[in-house]
């Protein structure tokens, strides 16, 4: 008959107990156990509800097998011991495609494994799933279970732009994307084609039924045909590689070949301003960034971003600002946090304010997962045998309930 039914788990010679989620009023369950370890015993036993009848099965056992071959080797470098309390969840985009989540001593917790390779965009959401770009024609949505909460593929609704570099939601839970957006000019007379294609990128906003509510592309708003460099840049020209939003909802996109971050008008697509070498803002030569990823507000309200460096400077750090809106001065914020050279990633990367007293840091090139407190010093390296491109950090996940006997 139709009852209730949870699991109660436990590592073969613990005391403490785990409860999985409750599969309600059914007569066939499926029932998902997480965060359990590999190459390990448990005991287990049923629950089972119908009305006020509670039923305990008798105790059976089962053994865990070992993590996949194909997930990434990790080695935990430096420890300076439970250095965070949350996670870190990466993704892996190699075939087969991999999202993994990472405790505070190196171990993996939790993955999911795909059949094709991924894209590398993704984003944790305050329901606690992953958000992703299975492809660029694919939106995902997924709980820690593995169960598709979301899924919206190209050409439903008024999806009609390939996606890239970042998917996420914003406060009305509308998905915001970077689109690619070609267009076609006249280069002959500076030694191009009659009909050159200019790849440049745009901004999407979807609502839940994937209908478009707002889209923006910079050939409205910049004149490609006023770089001097065009020629060369055409394929590639602005590279955005992250958008994040403003406390007053307004878009901060990176664009990476430009060593700018633009201020964008969420509302009417003006360009609000441009931090960044040869921006409209006023900055110290120490303050420039080159090549940046992972644009974004942090807990202390700074603008965030992993400064790759260039030929300029062959270091990476972490770097916030602080933008007066009336004076549009630039001051550095409470980041600034190098990598030492051995650690200098070119390409990729991320960085992220973690628990208001430290810095999560990808180096992605070096495959390396960093934590450094506020003055640089490392905390803690994890070294992975393959490259990720980004790091994200969790500062929560209430996906088991503990029951103490």
């Amino acid at each position: 008959k139709a009852a209730t039914v949870s699991i109660e788990f436990w590592e073969n010679g613990s005391e403490e107990r785990l409860h999985s989620e409750s599969s309600k009023e059914k007569t066939h369950h499926r029932i998902t156990l997480l965060k359990l370890k590999p190459n390990t015993k448990y005991n287990h036993q049923f629950i089972l509800e119908s009305g006020k009848e509670v039923v305990r099965t008798k105790i059976h056992t089962f053994v865990t097998d070992s993590l996949p071959v194909f997930l990434p080797e990790m080695t935990l470098v430096t420890d300076s011991g439970n250095v965070f309390e949350g996670y870190i969840l990466i993704r892996n985009v190699q075939n087969p495609g991999q999202q993994i989540m990472i405790d505070n001593q190196g171990k993996i917790v939790w993955y999911q494994v795909f059949d094709t390779t991924l894209f590398r965009p993704f984003s944790w959401t305050e329901d606690q799933t992953i958000l992703a770009l299975k492809s660029d024609k694919a939106i995902h949505e997924m709980n820690l279970n593995g169960d598709v909460t979301f899924k919206l593929e190209y050409g439903e609704a008024d999806f009609d732009e390939l996606l890239h570099h970042e998917i996420l939601r914003d406060r009305n839970g509308n998905l915001i994307s970077l689109t690619r957006n070609n267009q076609v000019f006249d280069l002959s007379g500076i030694m191009g084609s009659l009909s050159d294609t200019m790849k440049g990128d745009g901004i999407i906003v979807l609502n839940s039924a994937g209908r478009k509510i707002w889209t923006w592309s910079i050939f409205d708003h910049i004149d490609p045909l006023k770089d001097p460099d065009i020629l060369k840049s055409k394929d590639d020209w602005s590279h955005a590689n992250s958008i994040g939003i403003d406390v007053d909802g307004h878009y901060l996109v990176s664009f990476r070949h430009f060593n700018q971050v633009w201020k964008i008008h969420s509302g009417t697509g003006e360009i609000i301003w441009k931090l960044g070498r040869n921006g409209d803002l006023k900055m110290q030569e120490d303050q420039y960034f080159y090549l940046q990823h992972a644009a974004h507000i942090n807990s202390f309200s700074g603008l965030m971003l992993f400064d790759n460096g260039g030929p300029g400077r062959m270091t990476s750090r972490a770097i916030s600002f602080t933008i007066d809106k009336q004076s549009k001065q630039v001051r550095t914020g409470k980041i600034n946090v190098f990598l030492p050279k051995s650690l200098f990633s070119f390409k990729q990367g991320s960085a992220y304010l973690i628990e208001d007293d430290k810095v999560l840091i990808c180096s992605s090139i070096k495959k390396s997962i960093v934590i450094t407190d506020l003055e640089g010093n490392i905390l803690w390296h994890l070294k992975l045998s393959e490259s990720v491109y980004r790091a994200n950090y969790i500062e929560q996940v209430d996906w088991l309930s503990t029951v103490k006997n």
